[in-house]
């Protein structure tokens, strides 16, 4: 598949949420937590929080295999997903480990990695090992503008200590010869420049960026940092997994250049056969469009040394010597700024930079130089000192990293008690490297921190010690671990190292002048010999001369005597210095077996220490576990305790809604209330009005019944008919009176239903009261819980640096009495055998002198006196040295006693930190209880809320009854009163007619009556 397929497949970017991730690497599995997984078109993001983060590209062949049932109750289906490398990792290489919810998720997540592996696939290609042999970083250097490459040496580079090594011994200039004035100015401390950052700049690095690309550089202590940008909806964004660092040791050349030509895309330039992102400093950020840099701009080229890119595709690894001296062509980079200002200002960045590196490296190099003894070191020390192995130096590895190298410095150590951690025959190379690396860095901050803290256990001794302060439980300051703010303890430890050395030379100068005395102790002796055997020969020869001959005998007897005298002293002198010698070799042999003895007293109490200390942190290891299983507990509950808060807030939604739905049904009810009352009015009024015709047509009745007989009988009906209106009229009256007492009822219903919600509403407020004071106590309880952890975190910290100080302390003094033991038995070795071989030489003498014994017998009782005295002076010298050892019984046993109060200091810290640890478990079990109570408390708010619900449950069934009740009666209300007032109209309707018929049957008839009357009149009028 083409990769433009896999970006459109990708596009959307699925994110998956509420998954689980176990981490494995070499040194272990990580704890199953929380992450999302983010497919890309470029590979599969993997985050936990903003520390722990993975990227897995498609090139690295992921592979996603099922894996049987995980355990975990809410994530039971398990994937492993592998690749060939990836990037969050020290080494590029670990292993991931899903679960999820549902298997159908994990489903989906191994058929969309198989779909980019399987593009990735398809972009790659096969490569030989003379295509992977073309991939050098020699086709990283062809750019279109050419230069001519740079000779500015490269500060703390092993290259710069070679020259400068060189350049000193042909030179043969001592630091004595130099000008004050240079020194004291190469000596000042360097101003540290300020850092330069770039939001926006233009990179082109050939053939693996063709194209101007935009990024952001910085520039600081540790080197230019360039990183791509990538455009997002928020603007820019910076790629942290796609920069680039490159450290000012590896910066050969900077300089501005006028604008240089990009190199078209798949040009021939490009090597032939291999995917530009296998290359060294390739990016797979590179290969997307970027806009290029405006018409102003600037450009400033950059000459990089090839080591930094690492090993060539194809090559073998090369140790970190051999890549320091690699002589492939330097790699160069533009970087494109917007004006000339901030061209200036990169170019400046950079050199002020590499001049503090370079001034520092100087200062460095001064102040060992100044540090170096005044007499000369013998060869061999002096060839290790200069030879280049010897100096630290800058070690560049695969990946691009840069750290220093400090070689060990050989010479007289003490013998480690603890034997040295190897690895298996079976670890991989690239780990046995690593671990030899580490043990390396381990014992050059092992030596550094000795002669820090020798340097300043001197400072704290020669002052007094100042008074507590709560400052000295703190951590250590980062300029403790600096080297350049702790150079000025290792210069004094250097001096003092060189001052303890002159003293050395000026007792080695003490004891080649006694040897000088010995020598001219012999050459007086040989004389004295001389005379004596002339004097013994002129004795024999007889007393032939005369009284001047005997006066010239009696001078050479004289002078002889006193040569004698000389030599007896002599010999005294030698024999008091040798049995002097003797007694304190006896005294330091004490001393150093006691010392020894001491040392292995100390060392087995440290080891009882350690095991103490490891045991207190597997107990503390347990806590934390036992911790987080608490923690993790809350966290369910919480998570519960929110869910059943949600659904109060549905329920009270829904409550809402009902009460409104209620609200309306009480409106509607209001409204046909007011309707029924309005047509009962008019009712009302309808039969006033019937009432009121009535009367006027009983009236007319009552006029014309004297008139008409015949309109009697129909009056009769009209009554009866009335009357019959009459009752239908009461008979609606009372319908209409009951269903207001229907009303009246559904009214009384509503008001007890209101007062349900009012009560239901109450216990819901009394029951968010109590779930928000156990909130505000689990909040204050989780707060105790991280207090006690961190000051459980800071007494283990002071307990384990106390301990650490003490060992170093120890460890320190027994390699400071040992050095100097073994030194002082050298001398005294040396000095013994000067006096063996002397008393040897007196022995092959004394057998000469066995003849001359004899004459000189009563010299040596005129001797003897002074011998007894020289005797006596003896005596005196060895309760002198009896005294001493007394002295030095006192310090032993001072020692002894400091030694007994570190130990109990040590076990009081060892107590305390158990009655801590006690504590920490009281407070624990008190927690874990105030946790138990907190969840019954919870389990009673729920089951609260559960009735709660099930009453808000019965409410509503109740209210819904209602209303069906209140529609059905309003139905019904609404139909009686249709028909009713159907009714009406039909009976207002017939007694309308009724009332026509009658007045028209009235007018009839008077209009009969008076007919007749007239009739009768005339008929009168007749008779008349």
């Amino acid at each position: 598949m083409p990769e433009p397929d896999r970006r459109s497949m990708f596009d959307s970017e699925e994110t998956f949420h509420d998954l689980l991730l176990q981490v494995r690497e070499a040194e272990g599995a990580s704890e199953l937590r929380s992450c999302q997984l983010r497919f890309r078109p470029v590979g599969i993001e993997l985050f936990q929080d903003e520390r722990q983060q993975w990227f897995v590209p498609w090139e690295a062949m992921p592979e996603a295999e099922a894996m049987p049932e995980t355990g975990i109750g809410t994530h039971p289906f398990g994937l492993q997903l592998r690749a060939r490398f990836s990037f969050g990792f020290k080494g590029c290489a670990g292993r991931f480990v899903l679960a999820a919810r549902q298997r159908e998720v994990l489903e989906l997540l191994a058929s969309k990695v198989a779909r980019g592996s399987a593009s990735a696939t398809g972009a790659l290609e096969v490569l030989s090992q003379g295509d992977f042999s073309e991939a050098t970083p020699s086709e990283l250097s062809r750019s279109p503008v050419a230069r001519a490459p740079s000779d500015l040496p490269t500060p703390r580079a092993p290259p710069s200590f070679q020259e400068v090594a060189s350049n000193a011994s042909k030179s043969g200039l001592p630091l004595k010869q130099l000008p004050p004035e240079l020194v004291a100015a190469l000596l000042e401390e360097p101003k540290v420049p300020e850092p330069l950052a770039l939001a926006t700049c233009w990179l082109l690095l050939p053939p693996v960026c063709p194209t101007f690309h935009r990024c952001s550089v910085c520039v600081d202590k540790l080197g230019l940092s360039v990183q791509p940008l990538s455009s997002s909806r928020s603007g820019p964004k910076q790629i942290p997994t796609e920069s680039l660092s490159f450290p000012l040791s590896a910066i050969l050349e900077v300089d501005e250049v006028p604008a240089p030509l990009p190199s078209p895309g798949g040009s021939a330039e490009a090597p032939r056969g291999v995917l530009r992102r296998l290359a060294p400093l390739a990016r797979c950020a590179f290969r997307r469009p970027q806009p290029q840099p405006p018409p102003g701009a600037r450009f400033v080229e950059l000459s990089v040394s090839a080591g930094v890119a690492g090993k060539a595709a194809g090559q073998e690894r090369l140790p970190p010597c051999m890549r320091l001296r690699d002589t492939r062509p330097a790699i160069k980079l533009f970087l494109g700024v917007q004006d000339q200002q901030e061209a200036l200002r990169l170019l400046a960045a950079v050199l002020s930079f590499k001049s503090y590196q370079a001034s520092a490296a100087t200062a460095s190099i001064l102040y060992k130089l100044r540090a170096r003894p005044a007499q000369a070191q013998p060869q061999a020390q002096e060839e290790a000192a200069s030879s280049p192995s010897a100096r630290p130096r800058i070690v560049i590895n695969d990946d691009g990293e840069v750290f220093w190298y400090v070689p060990r410095q050989e010479g007289p150590q003490a013998p480690s008690p603890q034997e040295p951690v190897t690895l298996p025959p079976s670890t991989p190379p690239e780990l046995q490297e690593h671990f030899a690396r580490l043990v390396q860095e381990r014992r050059e901050l092992k030596d550094y921190a000795e002669r820090v803290t020798r340097e300043l256990r001197r400072y704290q001794q020669s002052r007094p010690q100042p008074a507590a302060s709560p400052d000295d439980d703190l951590p250590l300051p980062p300029w403790a671990a600096n080297m350049q703010m702790m150079s000025p303890l290792l210069f004094a430890y250097e001096e003092r190292i060189a001052e303890l050395e002159a003293v050395i030379e000026r007792s080695v100068s003490l004891a080649e002048q006694a040897q000088l005395l010995a020598k001219e102790n012999d050459q007086l002796r040989s004389e004295l010999h001389d005379r004596t055997e002339q004097l013994r020969n002129a004795q024999l020869l007889g007393t032939a001369a005369g009284e001047a001959q005997t006066l010239d005998a009696k001078d050479q007897q004289e002078e002889i005597q006193e040569l004698y005298r000389l030599s007896v002293e002599q010999n005294e002198a030698l024999a008091q210095q040798n049995q002097l010698l003797k007694l304190q070799l006896e005294r330091m042999q004490q001393t150093l077996a006691s010392g020894r003895q001491q040392a292995q007293e100390v060392y087995a109490k440290a080891h009882e220490n350690h095991s103490a200390l490891s045991e207190e942190r597997q107990r503390a290891e347990v806590l934390a576990r036992q911790r987080a299983a608490a923690e993790q507990k809350l966290e369910e509950v919480t998570s519960e305790l929110l869910e059943q808060v949600n659904q109060r807030d549905a329920v009270e939604a829904e409550i809402e809604v009902l009460r409104h739905e209620l609200d309306v049904q009480k409106q509607t009810a209001e409204i046909n209330q007011k309707s029924f009352q309005e047509r009962c009015a008019l009712a009302m009024d309808e039969e006033e009005r019937l009432k009121a015709e009535l009367a006027r047509t009983t009236k007319s009745e009552r006029e014309y019944r004297r008139q008409a007989l015949e309109a009697q009988q129909n009056g009769d009906e009209a009554t009866e008919q009335l009357h019959l209106a009459r009752k239908e009229l009461e008979a609606s009256k009372q319908t209409a009176e009951e269903f207001l007492q229907s009303t009246e009822t559904l009214q009384r219903r509503l008001l007890d239903i209101k007062d349900m919600y009012e009560d239901k509403k109450a216990t819901l407020a009394d029951t968010e009261a109590r779930l928000a004071e156990l909130q505000i106590e689990r909040d204050r309880w989780t707060s105790t819980e991280e207090a006690s952890k961190r000051q459980a975190e800071r007494t283990e910290a002071r307990l384990r640096e106390e301990i650490h100080a003490l060992k170093l302390e120890k460890e320190q003094e027994v390699a400071s009495c040992k050095g100097s033991q073994q030194r002082l038995m050298e001398e005294l070795k040396k000095r013994l055998r000067t006096s063996e071989q002397k008393a040897s030489e007196a022995e092959a003498k004394a057998g000469l002198y066995e003849k001359q014994r004899e004459w000189e017998a009563t010299a040596l009782e005129r001797q003897s006196a002074s011998h007894r005295e020289e005797c006596e002076r003896l005596r005196a010298d060895c309760d002198e040295a009896q005294q001493a050892r007394l002295r030095l019984d006192r310090q032993v046993t001072e020692l002894q006693q400091q030694i007994a109060r570190v130990q109990s200091k040590l076990e009081a810290s060892a107590g305390e930190a158990k009655e801590q640890l006690s504590r920490a478990a009281a407070e624990q079990a008190s927690l874990r209880s105030q946790l138990q109570a907190c969840e019954q408390r919870w389990h009673q708010a729920q089951e609260e809320l559960r009735v709660t619900s099930i009453r808000a449950q019965g409410a509503e069934e109740t209210l819904t009854k209602t209303q069906a009740e209140l529609q059905e009666e309003r139905l019904r209300a609404s139909s009686s009163l249709e028909s009713t007032k159907r009714h009406a109209d039909a009976e207002c309707r017939k007694l309308q007619r009724q009332l026509k018929a009658t007045l028209s049957v009235d007018a009839v008839n008077g209009r009969r009556f008076r007919s007749k009357s007239l009739l009768d009149f005339g008929r009168e009028l007749r008779h008349r």
